[in-house]
């Protein structure tokens, strides 16, 4: 019973739009590892938006989101999603990828 009650939450947040990994969104396997623009970074793929994991969005074109090796957007109110942590330099700018065991837990 328990399973079939985490089986039928799951399909209601995909339906939902918010759970889910992408692996396969256009562009992100191409993208080598290193530091984007925000706008370059949207150019090239089909990330649709850049937040924190407080759903802070990284709005400033300009900004730079350094990829890791384990970018990977998720699936969050029906957009493409790449969860960023700012970075520890003094800067407003720059971000990176959260880590892969925050990925995972969406």
């Amino acid at each position: 019973m328990c399973r079939a009650n985490g089986a039928l939450a799951a399909v209601g947040l995909r339906a939902e739009g918010n759970d889910g990994r992408y692996i396969g969104l256009r562009g992100m396997r191409e993208l080598e590892l290193g530091d984007y623009s925000l706008s370059r970074l949207q150019e090239l793929t089909d990330i649709e938006r850049v937040q924190t994991v407080e759903d802070i969005a990284v709005s400033d074109s300009g900004a730079i989101v350094s990829m890791t090796e384990w970018a990977r957007p998720v699936l969050l109110g029906g957009k493409a999603v790449l969860l960023v942590e700012k970075t520890n330099d003094d800067t407003n700018d720059r971000w990176r990828v959260v880590p892969k065991s925050v990925i995972k837990t969406y």
